[in-house]
């Protein structure tokens, strides 16, 4: 499994226990956000980050559970589905969905909040030199601690940028880093250079 797979099972996880406290407490409209929308959401940010090559367990997983909490609001559909996917029975008698614990990490959690800070600050500085410069970047290149490094995966950046991203540790021997952005680097905020 990658950083990504963690990551949406991770999110699938909590989005499990806040539908569960929803429908217990009969927030039916908060059920349905957390329940369809915002795992609609994730799912979208998920393919995404891994490039639309998902890992087909967790895809296969996550469509079980969002029928399964989509039944009580649209059962006639949620049926019809569970039959296509190949299920026996009807959904409606099926267990509701109950999360792991274990599956909610909050590393991956973390990691993509930063990861997200990160493109947010990039793609400001993009628009910026395009505005100003008039200047098309094609390459992102990302300067971090050491010790920070698993928290920037290169693959999952570039998938969500959709540019060339390069991740280099400040002291890389190989570092391309023409304008010693690397200096720049502080604990949780990496140098960027863009050309």
């Amino acid at each position: 499994k990658t950083n990504s797979d963690y990551w949406f099972e991770s999110e699938i996880h909590t989005l499990i226990k806040e539908t569960t406290e929803h429908m217990e407490n009969v927030r039916f409209k908060s059920a349905l956000q957390t329940g369809f929308f915002d795992m609609k959401r994730f799912l979208k940010k998920y393919m995404k980050k891994c490039g639309d090559k998902p890992n087909r367990d967790i895809i296969n997983s996550f469509i079980e559970i969002q029928i399964k909490i989509l039944n009580p609001f649209c059962p006639h559909i949620t049926e019809e589905i569970w039959e296509k996917i190949g299920k026996k029975g009807f959904v409606c008698i099926e267990k509701w969905p109950e999360f792991d614990a274990k599956k909610i990490i909050e590393k991956y959690k973390k990691q993509n909040e930063i990861q997200e800070k990160l493109i947010d600050d990039v793609n400001h500085i993009i628009a910026l030199l395009k505005e100003k410069e008039g200047k098309e970047v094609k390459n992102v290149y990302i300067y971090v601690l050491p010790q920070e490094k698993d928290l920037f995966d290169q693959v999952e950046i570039q998938n969500l940028m959709e540019r060339k991203v390069l991740v280099y540790t400040v002291n890389d021997k190989n570092i391309y880093d023409p304008e010693n952005k690397s200096k720049k680097t502080k604990p949780g905020k990496p140098g960027i250079f863009l050309e």
